[in-house]
């Protein structure tokens, strides 16, 4: 799964998905299932459960990222494709 997701690294729009997670179901809803479940044992490894409970329950999770990390969403995503990185060089 984790080659997959950094394979289709471009074919997802990872920014709306966190947004609306209505548009899960409706477009690459394969994919989709992949990316959150990976990225979900990426947030919580990296930030901690309770930050993942406190973005869940927050209506502007953008914003929230955005001060955890003090960067840009952008910077987070690109934090979250270096450990998919780190992780296929764990599975080689």
């Amino acid at each position: 799964r984790i080659i997959k997701v950094y394979k289709s690294w471009d074919t997802f729009n990872f920014k709306e998905l966190i947004e609306d997670s209505n548009s899960f179901y409706e477009s690459n809803s394969a994919l989709n299932y992949d990316v959150s479940g990976l990225w979900v044992k990426y947030f919580i490894d990296t930030y901690g459960l309770k930050n993942f409970k406190l973005l869940c329950s927050n209506e502007k999770k953008l914003e929230f990222i955005g001060a955890l990390i003090h960067g840009s969403f952008q910077q987070f995503t690109t934090n979250f494709k270096i450990w998919l990185e780190h992780q296929i060089e764990e599975y080689k």
